[in-house]
């Protein structure tokens, strides 16, 4: 006969778990009784079997009595009786807090015999810790627990458990480094995952990247503008016409997003350009620094092709440091201005240093240009593949 239960699970340091079962039934205790493999890791605790059994002559008509709720309701009354009489015999009022409080520390006779409440009201009895033998799957009485007295007493001394070297596991989980394990290998799963991630990113971003700097399209040839009449170099240097002309010759001057601008013939003046070179120019695009000539594209003119390039007012450094009839004392050419240009020159170096471009290759005069503020700007860098031979700008 069954009567109410309720479970409670205590982790182990060994490989199998402990599970106590509060089972109140005689089942366990039967000759035929056997336990189905998955009770192998349970303990049960229960009552022994006499407490179970009921005096059939106490009563034909209390046939649903016959288990240990009725025996405990039963006595439940008997004990509430007993109580009462004494009250009623001294005389006492049973409608006060005492009789609430009288119902404990003490012996009375319950209907299968005397029964012993403690300090707090419960009944005295012997509990039975049952477990399942490996051997012959029935249930063995491991020990007993008095609870009057407050004493275990051991019964099998050698049982047959499914556990580890026959040992029950821990009731209290030990402080291993399993947490931490998780946790360590949870945290490096993580950032695997992630720096696979961010791999598969990069490496899709670097190709589109790729893809995209093998791509290059032309300044549209009706956003270049030819200078107006009157438009002139407002600074001349005076500089002698058979010094100029060879400029003049090389360089066209024309106007692109409101600024004045020099067109540059570009190898492969049919446009085609190859990968290699795609992905200079596109190099160029990017470089917009002070000290550096803008490169601002590619443009078609007249099935040639040109390099759309800043324009710089006063020619390049050599012309300027060569300069005898503007200022035939040289009385700009002082410490002050000679460490401007060094420092101009220095700067822009660094730039390109640090960009894809990383090199220049030619740095002389000729590729140094002045300003009309006189700030020198490097100029003819990263055109290897693309500016004709031994022409610089």
């Amino acid at each position: 006969m069954n009567c109410t239960s309720s479970i409670s699970i205590f982790g182990g340091t060994n490989s199998h778990e402990k599970l106590v079962l509060f089972h109140y039934s005689d089942y366990y205790f039967g000759d035929n009784a056997t336990a189905p493999d998955y009770m192998k890791n349970v303990l049960v605790l229960t009552l022994p079997p006499e407490n179970s059994t009921l005096n059939r002559s106490f009563s034909k008509d209390l046939s649903l009595a016959k288990n240990d709720f009725a025996v405990a309701y039963l006595d439940g009354v008997l004990l509430f009786g007993h109580m009462l009489k004494l009250f009623l015999e001294n005389g006492e009022d049973v409608t006060t807090t005492k009789f609430a409080y009288a119902f404990r520390n003490l012996t009375f006779e319950g209907h299968m015999g005397p029964v012993t409440l403690d300090d707090c009201g419960d009944i005295d009895n012997t509990m039975f810790l049952l477990y399942t033998s490996v051997d012959t799957n029935k249930y063995n009485v491991l020990l007993t627990y008095d609870t009057r007295i407050n004493k275990t007493n051991p019964v099998d001394m050698s049982p047959t458990f499914i556990w580890k070297n026959h040992k029950l596991p821990n009731d209290i989980p030990g402080r291993g480094p399993q947490i931490l394990v998780i946790a360590v290998i949870t945290l490096t799963g993580t950032v695997v995952l992630l720096l696979l991630i961010a791999l598969l990113v990069l490496r899709k971003y670097r190709k589109k990247y790729a893809l995209r700097q093998k791509k290059w399209s032309h300044i549209p040839p009706e956003k270049i503008f030819p200078l107006e009449s009157n438009e002139t170099n407002h600074i001349s240097l005076k500089i002698d016409d058979d010094k100029r002309r060879d400029t003049i010759q090389r360089l066209q001057q024309c106007k692109y997003d409101k600024k004045r601008v020099i067109l540059k013939d570009l190898k492969h003046n049919d446009g085609n350009f190859t990968e290699k070179q795609k992905i200079e120019l596109n190099k160029l695009l990017q470089i917009d620094y002070y000290n550096l000539t803008k490169f601002y594209g590619t443009v078609k003119l007249e099935s040639m092709i040109f390099g759309v390039i800043e324009y710089c007012e006063r020619g390049s450094l050599r012309e300027v440091l060569n300069d005898t009839i503007s200022y035939p004392d040289g009385t700009f050419m002082d410490w002050e201005f000679k460490i401007s240009v060094l420092y101009d020159i220095a700067k822009g170096m660094s730039y390109l240093h640090s960009s894809k471009i990383e090199v220049h290759g030619r740095l002389k005069s000729t590729n140094c240009v002045v300003d009309s503020r006189m700030v020198v700007k490097i100029t003819d860098f990263g055109c290897n593949s693309i500016l004709p031979p031994r022409k610089g700008l």
